[in-house]
């Protein structure tokens, strides 16, 4: 299953605009099989990728799922860019825009 827009999006959710990664721009444009991703990193992404959409901020998110380990790099390579864990070293990278506006999705060995 391809990663699908929440339908429980309203006006106070989050919006994905962009992804930098050819598998996450897949997966945003509908793709079941998005390449460069194997099926179980696609179904772990596509679920932060559902639940950041659904969800009205950043804040909520960390309440909700803390082992996520949602953070912010304030150094390095990634210097404005928040982080999700996904799988070992592989994290789900993004920029937000604006508040509320996920841009640049991207997917990378953080280490």
């Amino acid at each position: 299953m391809g990663y699908t827009k929440s339908s429980t999006q309203g006006n106070d959710a989050m919006q994905l605009k962009s992804a930098k990664h050819k598998g996450l721009k897949a997966m945003l444009a509908g793709d079941d099989r998005p390449k460069g991703l194997n099926k179980r990193e696609a179904e772990l992404i596509r679920i932060r990728l559902t639940v950041l959409e659904a969800a009205p901020d950043l804040p909520t998110v960390t309440r909700s799922y803390p082992g996520w380990r949602l953070h912010f790099y304030k150094g390095g390579p990634w210097a404005g860019n928040w982080a999700i864990d996904v799988t070992g070293n592989w994290r789900l990278i993004f920029r937000m825009a604006q508040p509320g506006v996920i841009t640049e999705l991207d997917y990378a060995d953080t280490h």
